[in-house]
This record gives C-alpha cells, structure tokens and sequence, in this order.
C-alpha cells in the first residue's frame, strides 16, 4: 500500500467546485429553517452519493468532499446522508438534496421535522449498525442543539422492517465525519490567523506574540495531522482487503479530527478574545458546530451509537 495519499487533480477539482457552491459561511440562523438552497447546490455536485455503491467512489473521493464541506460549513445532516442513503431504495431525491434524510435517536433526532425519511440509529448484538425506519411521534421538546441543527426528541414509532447497515458504509460514515471536521478546523485556524495577522496591540501584531503564535501553530499541526490520518484511512479502506485494520484506521482518524477541530476552535477564541463568543463573530457558526459534531465523532468512534442516557 502507498504511504503518501495525495489527491488527484479529478479531486481537486471536486473540492474546487464545492468551494464554489457554498462561497460563505451560513450565518446564525435562529429560526430552524432548513437550508434548502444550500442543500440543493451541493447534493447537484454528486457529494451526498459518494457513500452509494453505485456511483464507483472511492473512500478517497468522500474524503476530499468532507474536507471541503468542513471549510465551507455546510449545514445538514451531512454524515447522517452518508449513513442513509445506501440503505434506501429509491434515494434519487436525497442523493439530489431535494429531500432531507436523517437518523438519530429518541433523544435527538436532527432535522427531523423537514425530513422525508428518519431513521433511528441501534446496534445488533454483534455490534453492528441498525436502521429503524420510525416517526417521530409524542413530540416531549424541540430546540435548535449546539451545532445549528433544529431538534426533535420524542417517541419514535417503528414504521418498517430494521435495516442491517453493511460494515463498510458505517465505516465510510464516520471517514466522511472525520473529513468534515478537519476541513472545519482548518477554515477556523485560516481564518483566526489572517485576523492575528491584523490586530494590533501595542502597535504589534498580535500574531507576532509567542503566546498567540505558538498554540496557533501546535494546532495547524494536529489538525494537518488529522487529515493525513483520514487520507490514510481512506486508502485502507480503498486498498486493503478488509478487516480490523479498517476499523482502527477509521476511528484513530475520527477521534484525531475531533480532539483537533475542538483544540483549534478553543485556541482562536483565546485569540479572537469577546468576538469569538458573540453570535455576530467569526466563530459563530463553526465553533459550535465543531462543538457538536466533535461531540457526535467521539461517540461513534467509541462505537456507542449517541447513546443519550
């Protein structure tokens, strides 16, 4: 097996185009509604398939697309689509973003008000991922969680047969997770050091300081880290015959993307100092939904599905 794992230029180019479609971060959206147009522009690009064995991409391909969803911010259930859309029969629409899909648990259900299918997220004895199809039913809360995302916790009625979730699409998931979190922890350490490389204090460049410097730089290194670690283990996954080292290639890389996101977004609100806690800051939107997803990668990396009690 290679030990470099660079993209192609075909993936470049794929990661150039999802830049081009989500040009901005969102802004803060307090009222729950679900991004449509944003959705929509990104399911055309062909990035909420790449987990359908269909399509013929590679563990390589989703983990460019993540990145550049990470840096961009995209909203959604992204790696809940990664995890639903292989099993359904007819996913046309969800691959394309005009339907939302989701999973969750009785506890949180994102999204799930808008969704057009849900599924609740369980475990075989072996330990292996099911799929219920349910509704949301006996609505107890809702609320809009940490990450942005509008949520649901109620009791959830079974409305179809379970669904055996195939190894390899669980594990493509949580690739597609860690991928996304370390494209997020790279827009948050770009963007927080272009502001040090402005901000003056004592008409010195606050990026120019060995306190603001330093942890700046030790977290460029983890989360650089933590890509290679997901470009590795998409090269498992795409090389290797199966096995546990899938497995273990796949959470390392998910629990390094999530320890690094997290670091990077504590480490630029040291920087930015009060803008980075005001909704109208530059952290607004993606530290706390690294916040979230990280908190959704250390759990499925523990392969405790989100487990709310």
């Amino acid at each position: 097996m290679s030990t470099d794992w660079p993209y192609s230029e075909e993936q470049r180019d794929f990661q150039r185009t999802l830049a081009r479609v989500q040009p901005a971060l969102p802004e803060v959206d307090e009222s729950g509604a679900f991004p449509w147009a944003h959705w929509q522009a990104v399911g055309r690009t062909g990035a909420l398939a790449l987990t359908s064995p269909e399509t013929g991409a590679s563990a390589l391909d989703l983990v460019a697309a993540g990145e550049a969803l990470g840096h961009g911010g995209c909203p959604g259930p992204w790696w809940q689509s990664l995890l639903v859309i292989p099993v359904l029969e007819d996913a046309e629409a969800a691959m394309a973003g005009e339907v939302v899909v989701t999973a969750g648990t009785a506890d949180r259900v994102p999204w799930a008000a808008v969704a057009e299918r849900v599924f609740e997220l369980g475990e075989a004895a072996d330990r292996s991922w099911l799929l219920r199809p349910v509704r949301v039913a006996g609505v107890r809360e809702s609320w809009i969680s940490l990450g942005h995302e509008p949520v649901l916790a109620g009791d959830l009625v079974g409305d179809g047969p379970e669904i055996a979730v195939p190894a390899r699409i669980e594990l493509l998931t949580k690739l597609g997770l860690a991928a996304y979190l370390s494209g997020a922890g790279r827009r948050v350490l770009t963007d927080v050091v272009a502001y040090t490389a402005q901000r003056t204090q004592f008409r010195t460049r606050i990026g120019d300081f060995a306190a603001v410097a330093h942890p700046l730089a030790e977290c460029d290194a983890r989360v650089r880290a933590a890509a290679g670690l997901s470009r590795r283990a998409a090269a498992v996954l795409d090389e290797a015959g199966g096995g546990a080292g899938e497995s273990r290639s796949v959470h390392t890389a998910l629990r390094a993307a999530a320890a690094a996101s997290r670091e990077a977004v504590y480490q630029a609100h040291q920087a930015y100092g009060a803008i980075g806690f005001s909704q109208e800051g530059p952290l607004a939107w993606l530290g706390q939904r690294v916040a979230q997803l990280a908190t959704d990668a250390e759990d499925l990396a523990r392969d405790a599905v989100l487990v709310a009690d």
